[in-house]
């Protein structure tokens, strides 16, 4: 299905707790975003996005796995725990309702973090899940399958990333510093798994949110619908505002999924003018509620 949008503009929610909005933990033993309190906070804040001129977000839903994922060991087969699709069901309600449309990502890089224990609950450590070709086979089916299969076509979804910035994997540079990268073979494998499988049973565009252009090498070939690349100024990804996507050669349109809303030397509007202007085909903000040094929130946002 290809990207149809003229120009789409909108913002990185990008969840409401991290890894926290479908399904349940320790932590959250009723769920995410369907319990009272946690829907009508966003019910709240989606009710003022319309007048900045918001219609789309970009919504991590799975993240590091540390929420939603039920009957998992080292190379067990994970599955889907009992809240999320009712939660999934809440995000699509509430987009629903305030019309707006969401880019979903499955999977975050802090995924494939070093496992560590919080209150009871585990926060990354699942790398070898997806990395290890027999293992990732469970994912597919158990995880993967029965979430994208439950919003399929809905109206609200626009497109699936499949696993936000996954090139900062392979490197020892970045957020991942110091620990032992993955071969970009394998990275690419399991790129193209995700990518065949949520084409398959998603009925929408499909995507993955590269950290930097110097990571589309990673992905053509894949039959992504859509390219996307972030921006940030301190990390330097030269050419992002000033060079046409038209010569990168990409055979699909491109995306800046991600770009400073606070901190950065160009405002907000400035970033959304030179994308349009040099081709791409849309720019979603950093972000409504990380909270970090690039997100602005919706003060910072104009339409």
């Amino acid at each position: 299905m290809p990207f149809a949008e003229p120009f789409l503009v909108g913002l990185n929610l990008p969840w409401q707790r991290y890894g926290c909005d479908l399904g349940a933990n320790a932590w959250q033993p009723g769920g995410g975003v369907a319990q009272p309190g946690r829907t009508r906070a966003l019910d709240e804040l989606f009710a003022r996005l319309g007048d900045r001129g918001v219609r789309c977000l970009r919504w991590f839903l799975l993240c590091d796995g540390r929420a939603g994922l039920a009957g998992e060991d080292a190379w067990g087969a994970p599955c889907l725990d009992a809240h999320v699709r009712s939660d999934l069901d809440a995000a699509l309600a509430l987009l629903d309702r305030h019309g707006l449309r969401a880019i979903f990502v499955l999977f975050d890089f802090h995924w494939f973090f070093p496992a560590r224990t919080v209150g009871g609950v585990q926060l990354g450590g699942r790398g070898a899940l997806l990395a290890d070709a027999s293992s990732r086979s469970y994912v597919l089916d158990g995880v993967v399958t029965p979430l994208v299969a439950h919003a399929a076509g809905h109206p609200a979804v626009v497109a699936w990333d499949v696993l936000n910035e996954p090139d900062w994997t392979t490197t020892r540079m970045g957020p991942l510093r110091g620990r032992a990268p993955l071969g970009r073979d394998t990275l690419r494998g399991l790129l193209a798994d995700l990518v065949a499988r949520v084409r398959e049973v998603g009925h929408r565009p499909v995507t993955v949110g590269l950290a930097s252009p110097a990571g589309l090498d990673l992905v053509r070939g894949l039959g992504l619908d859509v390219y996307q690349v972030h921006w940030y100024d301190r990390f330097g990804f030269d050419g992002v505002l000033t060079q046409r996507a038209a010569t990168l050669g990409l055979d699909a349109p491109l995306l800046l999924g991600e770009f400073p809303t606070r901190g950065s030397a160009l405002e907000p509007a400035t970033i959304v003018e030179a994308a349009e202007r040099l081709g791409y085909a849309g720019a979603l903000g950093w972000s409504l509620l990380a909270g970090d040094a690039a997100s602005g929130g919706l003060a910072s946002w104009t339409s």
